[in-house]
């Protein structure tokens, strides 16, 4: 990718930082926020556990339908607008759900909420590189994700406040201010990223074609896990052999169509399909802690408060962001394929402590390290894997590539989600045949833990294998004084 030094005077890279990085940290506060919310809110409204996960589901599955297509809308119009119309629609969702007198309500608000998360996130990500060069683009990233990793922090202590005080509908207004901050800083200090006056047609079947397939791999994997649902596994079955059907077809109609979606020839370099692969692999094995943890503390060891449960893993945030902004200035220098491939062992050495640490009263202090160690590796994989795939990105792809990297990140949380509640439930029976006592029993519970550690430690170790392989970076050379007189005499 060719680069050039003249945008990036444009821009001051501390405005950079703020400007996007409030914007996206508005996203992850929200997403903490809700998860902790979800309990209050089913019992506030007198719902069922599988009604209210549609809260959740909704929003992912738009979320990842539109992410993509606004990616590709920003490439071709302009990623700053397209940025500012996202904290928009995310401002007008949040006003929405404070005003939610219901739960249809309140999962329409989400959805809302959710195309704004998904313009937001696609083209901050394109800001983030087309203002940086390979000098600085890892440490701009870096220093954004310190943003990110505070923003789950602040967004739960927030959130827990004010719902003591208020009711949960008012935590919604924690994020209007810092989006409307985030606008007034695009706005004033952030110049436009337009590269072509051309504006080739937007591929919209692909565009619905490529959303159809994505919300029914989510919705697949979510009803496999809902253990709630009858036959789950039957139906989660059928929907995911659907969309398999619908990524048969996005595949043959960008193969025909002039201008797609996703040129698939972009996968042929291996920094971008290694990068998105990769990213998939870490946020499955990350979300095994997040996912696993609550239930162990609260079933096993009986812990009840909630704010407890939470801080114990909140080792995973406080890790991440610190780890990012330092192996994201080390990726400037240093290639991807080594950090990441780092970050990845790191992450499979966590499970492999877990498998022999975990038991039915392991103390406190060792999950808290434990979910620091998973945070800190995350973050050395996360921001130099995020700097090799869009350096790697044409200019003219950015918004698209910004969203494969997003969207990754979803699926491997999707993922991480159905094959730990799958591989603990499966376990949990094969024990409770054995035994003839059910999977709440605490030695055939933490058992089952076991089994899950040790099949995400293996798949981890592979991802940490097949991240090397990506290559080395192309990095610019600088040119001396010299040099440069020696090219102007050959010319």
């Amino acid at each position: 990718m060719v680069e050039s030094t003249a945008k990036t005077n444009e821009v001051k890279i501390i405005a950079l930082i703020f400007a996007v990085g409030s914007g996206i940290f508005i996203t992850t506060s929200d997403a903490s926020v809700i998860v902790l919310l979800l309990n209050t809110i089913k019992v506030d409204f007198g719902s069922q556990q599988n009604e209210i996960q549609w809260v959740i589901l909704a929003y992912l599955m738009v979320m990842m339908a539109f992410t993509t297509l606004l990616g590709d809308l920003g490439d071709k119009y302009g990623n700053k607008i397209l940025f500012q119309i996202g904290i928009g629609i995310f401002i007008l969702g949040c006003i929405l759900c404070f005003f939610s007198h219901s739960l249809a309500f309140l999962i329409v608000s989400r959805v809302i909420l959710s195309i704004g998360v998904a313009s937001i996130i696609s083209n901050g990500m394109a800001m983030l590189t087309y203002f940086t060069t390979t000098e600085n683009r890892g440490t701009v990233m870096g220093l954004t994700n310190l943003l990110i990793g505070f923003s789950v922090l602040i967004g739960t202590v927030l959130a827990s406040v004010i719902t003591d005080y208020f009711n949960w509908n008012s935590s919604f207004f924690i994020n209007i201010p810092i989006g409307i901050l985030s606008l007034v800083l695009m706005h004033f200090l952030i110049p436009e990223t337009l590269v072509s006056e051309k504006k080739e047609k937007t591929d919209w079947k692909g565009a619905f074609v490529f959303a159809s397939f994505l919300s029914l791999l989510v919705l697949s994997l979510s009803i496999g896990v809902d253990l709630k649902i009858n036959r789950g596994f039957m139906w989660a079955g059928i929907i995911l052999f659907i969309s398999l059907v619908f990524l048969t077809f996005f595949i043959l109609i960008e193969r025909k169509i002039q201008n797609p979606l996703i040129e698939l020839e972009l996968f042929r370099n291996k920094k971008i399909s290694v990068g998105v692969i990769t990213s998939t692999i870490a946020e499955f094995g990350m979300i095994c802690i997040i996912y696993l943890f609550p239930f162990y503390l609260q079933e096993i060891q009986g812990m009840t408060n909630i704010i407890q449960v939470g801080l114990i893993i909140a080792g995973v945030p406080v890790g991440m962001p610190i780890l990012s902004a330092i192996a994201g200035k080390l990726s400037d220098k240093i290639d991807a394929r080594i950090i990441t491939a780092i970050g990845l062992f790191g992450m499979s050495v966590t499970f492999l402590i877990l498998i022999f640490v975990i038991e039915v009263n392991t103390p406190i202090w060792a999950l808290v390290l434990v979910s620091i160690l998973m945070g800190a590796s995350f973050g050395t994989f996360l921001i130099p894997n995020n700097n090799s795939l869009m350096t790697a990105a044409p200019e003219e792809k950015l918004g698209v590539i910004g969203a494969l990297s997003r969207l990754s990140m979803t699926v491997g949380i999707s993922l991480g989600t159905v094959m730990s509640a799958s591989i603990f439930v499966l376990t949990g029976n094969i024990l409770e045949n054995k035994t003839g006592l059910g999977v709440d029993y605490p030695p055939n519970y933490v058992q089952s833990m076991r089994v899950v550690f040790i099949v995400f430690c293996i798949i981890v170790l592979l991802g940490a294998i097949y991240s090397y392989t990506r290559g080395p970076e192309e990095r610019e050379k600088e040119v001396t004084p010299q040099e440069e007189e020696v090219s102007k005499s050959i010319t």
